[in-house]
This record gives structure tokens, C-alpha cells and sequence, in this order.
């Protein structure tokens, strides 16, 4: 039998497991760090001082919603590796759970967001669980997959699992009538086509080499250092201080071009998400072909996303509630037209899926490819680049 994990030595009273649920949700819509312990107590009807019985910080509650929510997809591998009947079986059994419950809770991924905010004793943990979780994931697909070797099952069970991960925008139609047969129907082809794409045999490091340049001009100096530092430390933990330090510029001098640290990080995702933009206008306009579009956007995108693009993409995944509502929903709508791009081209080569199996689609593409190259053991494995175009294209039209 495989080992299981543990959340807690006692059961938990409704009370408090209503407290996990509701932060769970809440830090899923507005960011850890924009969630005070007020706000959870107001939502599950406590005062402030009453909740603080339950849980001793908002430090201590992240720490369960993040383990708790491991867990529960590290129970759902578990059952599905140890079940009896054939490989395919237990596969099926793997893709119609995990997707019945990142469509019931769409923060139930949450910990990929919010897994850097853990104090040092619970990374630790939550490493422990991680690594279960891809070894019981494994563990399903090699079962099915024979052909591959111990690299490309990692990296297919880690694209396996974003593929879960990227439900929370499927919010209204999964609540409108038939709506949830309809996303669960999207959510495991989309799966399914993952675990069964073919990947190339091994190669050398395909991956873009880290640069250490630093431009001359000061504003962008400022930028490029910034974005550095919020990809490895996050924005909360960043302060001006570090900027200036990092940049060799006087703290005056950042405040002649940004008014403020938000400043900096709406410049960092404006510009970054417009480039995406300006770069797929310009890629699409010389296609020939609607299969030749799909396929040029699937590799435009795994090229940024290996590339210094990837600190943007994941400080846009992590750090966009740190910005105004206005701000935000600015850049949700830059970000929907790449996204429609995507949407257009894969509707003409295939007519009839609809829009939302589309846009669905195209989502979870870009979302995988994210995951999978922020973490370097999976973007620098061998072949990745050809593998995770592979793993794109099963999911936009397997």
C-alpha cells in the first residue's frame, strides 16, 4: 500500500472546518495577502477575537488550507494507483475524480499559487506531500504508458495535474443549467488527450540559458531588476529599499519614474502582457494556414514561457491581486485578447467547438505551460521543449 499523509491527529469541528473552507476560497479570489483574519471571521459569522481560538494567525490558516488542499489531491492519486482493475481503470478513476473536485472547489489548486507564502517548517511539509503526489501520479500513468522513461513521466504527471488547475475561470458556466456536465465533459477529454499524447524521445537541454544582462537606461534597469525580484520573492516581500539595492539606484530616483511599488508591478505586467500581444499580432499575420496559427501560437508561447518571459508570467499568476480592482480588471482584459486569439484560431479548425470549450482550452494551455517552466527540473529536462508542445496541442484539440 502507499504511504498516506496526515492533516491532523483529531477530527475538526464544523466550525473549523468551515473556517478552512471559507479562507481557502477567499485567499483563491483575493490573494493571501489582501485577506485579513477580520474579513474570514465576517464571513463565517464570528468576530474577529473568536476566530483567533480556532486558528493563531492567518500564518497558521494558510498553512492548513495549503496542506489540507495537497492532501486531498494526494488521497485522490492514492486511491486511484491502489484501486484493483487494469491501468485504464484506474487512469479513469484518477481524471473523474480530480476533475469532479476541482470543478466542486475551485480553490482546491490554490496551493500552486500560494505554496511560497508557507514558513520554513511547512515548505518542508508540503515538499513531502508534493513529491507523494507526483510519485502516485506517476505511478497512474506508467500503468498506461509503458513507452516512457522516469523524466518524461514526471514531466507528463506534473502537466497532468495543472491541467485540474485552472477550473476557477470556468465559474459561470459551470453554474448555469447543464453547465457542470459540460465543463466535467472538457475537463476530462482534456485530461485524458494529456496522458496519452506522445512525447519525444530525449534529447539535450533545450531550454533559454539564464542572462544576467541589465539594461543601461535607468527606468528599465528598474524594471528588469524588479522583475527578478518579485518572481523569487513576491511583491509583499520586496521593498523599495531592495529595489534600489539591487538596481545601484538611488531610492529618489525610482520614485522620479513610479510613484509607488504597485507602480512598478502594474508597469511590469502591462508591459509584459502587451508584448505577448504585439508579438502573437505580428507571429499570426505571416501564417497561411488555421493549423499552421494554432500550431505557431503553441510554440510562440512555450518560447516565452522558457524564455524571461516566464518571471511575468508568474508574478501575473501570483501577484495580480496586489494591484487596484480597476488596474486589475485593465489587465484581465489585455490578457482576454491574446486569449481570443487562441479562441478564433481554434474554432476555425474546429467549427463546431463552441466558444467556452475554446476558451476553456486555451486557458488551460497557457496555464500548463506556466506551471510546468517555473519549475527547472521540469523545464530543463530533456526534450522538454518538444514535449510540452505536445502536451499543449493534446490539449487544445485532443
Amino acid at each position: 500500500m502507499t504511504q498516506t499523509a496526515t492533516v491532523a491527529a483529531r477530527p475538526d469541528s464544523p466550525r473549523k472546518l468551515q473556517i478552512v473552507e471559507t479562507a481557502g476560497a477567499l485567499f483563491q479570489e483575493r490573494g493571501f495577502h489582501q485577506v485579513s483574519m477580520d474579513d474570514i471571521a465576517q464571513a463565517v459569522g464570528l468576530r474577529g477575537p473568536a476566530l483567533y481560538r480556532h486558528f493563531r494567525s492567518k500564518q497558521e490558516l494558510l498553512t492548513r488550507v495549503v496542506l489540507d488542499q495537497i492532501t486531498v489531491c494526494l488521497e485522490v492519486a492514492e486511491r486511484a494507483a491502489d484501486r484493483d482493475g487494469t491501468p485504464q481503470q484506474r487512469l479513469d478513476q484518477f481524471v473523474g475524480d480530480l476533475a469532479r473536485l476541482a470543478l466542486d472547489r475551485n480553490e482546491i489548486m490554490l496551493w500552486r499559487r500560494e505554496r511560497r507564502r508557507l514558513d520554513a517548517q511547512a515548505q518542508l511539509e508540503f515538499r513531502r506531500r508534493a513529491r507523494l503526489l507526483g510519485q502516485h501520479t506517476g505511478t497512474v500513468l506508467r500503468g498506461v504508458r509503458g513507452d516512457l522513461d522516469d523524466s518524461q513521466i514526471d514531466l507528463l504527471s506534473w502537466a497532468l495535474l495543472s491541467t485540474f488547475a485552472h477550473t476557477h475561470r470556468f465559474g459561470r458556466v459551470v453554474d448555469s443549467v447543464g453547465g457542470r456536465q459540460r465543463a466535467l465533459s472538457v475537463l476530462t477529454r482534456m485530461a485524458a488527450a494529456v496522458a496519452a499524447c506522445p512525447l519525444p524521445a530525449g534529447g539535450g537541454d533545450d531550454s533559454a540559458l539564464p542572462s544576467n544582462y541589465l539594461p543601461l537606461g535607468r527606468r528599465e534597469r528598474i524594471i528588469e531588476t524588479t522583475t527578478t525580484l518579485f518572481n523569487d520573492r513576491g511583491f509583499v516581500e520586496v521593498s523599495i529599499e531592495d529595489i534600489a539595492a539591487a538596481s545601484d539606484t538611488a531610492i529618489a530616483t525610482i520614485y522620479q519614474y513610479f510613484d509607488s511599488k504597485a507602480s512598478l508591478l502594474y508597469a511590469i505586467l502591462d508591459r509584459g502582457i502587451e508584448g505577448v500581444n504585439y508579438v502573437t499580432t505580428h507571429l499570426l499575420a505571416g501564417v497561411a494556414t488555421d493549423a499552421a496559427a494554432v500550431e505557431a501560437l503553441i510554440g510562440n508561447y512555450i518560447d516565452l514561457a522558457m524564455g524571461p518571459h516566464r518571471r511575468m508570467f508568474r508574478i501575473f499568476d501570483e501577484e495580480l491581486t496586489a494591484l487596484p480592482e480597476q488596474q486589475r480588471a485593465t489587465l484581465l482584459l489585455a490578457h482576454r485578447g491574446h486569449i481570443d486569439e487562441w479562441v478564433g484560431a481554434l474554432q476555425r479548425v474546429r467549427p463546431k467547438m463552441s466558444v467556452f470549450e475554446a476558451r476553456a482550452r486555451a486557458r488551460t494551455a497557457t496555464g500548463v505551460a506556466s506551471d510546468i517552466t517555473q519549475t527547472d527540473r521540469l523545464r530543463t529536462a530533456p526534450a522538454a521543449r518538444a514535449a510540452l508542445a505536445s502536451v499543449l496541442g493534446a490539449i487544445v484539440l485532443g
